[in-house]
């Protein structure tokens, strides 16, 4: 199974536990900036991502940044989930699965416009 059909899941199981549209808002936010301190820190990733090293050293040092992170339980249980299941790799793509499982329960969509000059500081 690819593992943008695995993430897409993941995501999925997320958005089926948030019934309520106004919760996936603040997961969204939640785990969008777990991604970017993800993202940041490689030193965080290689402990993560390391089954070589103790899970239980590897799973305080995630608790550790969930909290400092500040997101809602369920979105918090799926990054937990992703750890547990040896996919946090996957987080990424999760993440920007469920940023469109989000967009398309609250009826958004993207757009790109093209202007003949450049916007000033005021239009855009």
């Amino acid at each position: 199974m690819s593992e943008t059909l695995v993430a897409r899941r993941y995501a999925e199981g997320l958005a089926s536990v948030l019934k309520d549209d106004a919760e996936l808002e603040p997961a969204l936010s939640g785990l969008t900036d777990f991604v970017a301190t993800y993202d940041a820190c490689e030193d965080l990733q290689v402990v993560l991502e390391n089954p070589a090293l103790d899970v239980s050293l590897r799973a305080g040092v995630l608790d550790e940044v969930l909290k400092r992170v500040q997101m809602p339980e369920a979105a918090a249980s799926f990054v937990r989930a992703l750890f547990k299941r040896h996919r946090i790799v996957l987080i990424r793509e999760a993440v920007d699965a469920f940023s469109q499982i989000c967009d398309e329960r609250l009826h958004r969509e993207s757009a790109e416009i093209t202007t003949a000059v450049p916007l000033t500081d005021e239009q855009a």
